[in-house]
């Protein structure tokens, strides 16, 4: 069976058949009023923005199951990257920067500052 995730809608993962478009499963995770953009996919693991105040999940891409998560601070509409040994997140205001998972373990190894980010949103 060949995977289809759809992404995060109201706070959960949905991962549909590609071939019948059925719901394999919808795993959910805490949320708040933010706009998402797709999960990245790796090594049979989804990681996705989330947290009702920022941060991002890691979930097994074939059941669901939740991996970990890490808080960061809130902020939307960003996709992690992520490489064998990390995963990767920039968000900006409260503490702007790029922030730096350890794949495997969900703990923050290290954040890279960005001191000259400059939001005029809300």
């Amino acid at each position: 069976m060949d995977l289809l995730l759809a992404g995060t809608r109201d706070g959960e993962l949905l991962a549909f058949d590609a071939d019948t478009g059925a719901l394999v499963f919808k795993s959910p995770h805490a949320a708040q009023w933010e706009r998402y953009y797709a999960p990245t996919i790796y090594d049979g693991s989804v990681y996705v923005n989330g947290g009702y105040y920022g941060g991002m999940y890691a979930f097994d891409a074939f059941s669901g199951a939740s991996l970990w998560f890490v808080g960061m601070p809130q902020y939307d509409e960003y996709t992690p990257a992520v490489d064998e040994e990390h995963v990767y997140a920039y968000v900006g205001e409260y503490s702007p920067g790029l922030y730096v998972v350890n794949r495997e373990s969900g703990q923050l190894e290290y954040q890279i500052r960005d001191p000259n980010f400059d939001w005029n949103g809300w």
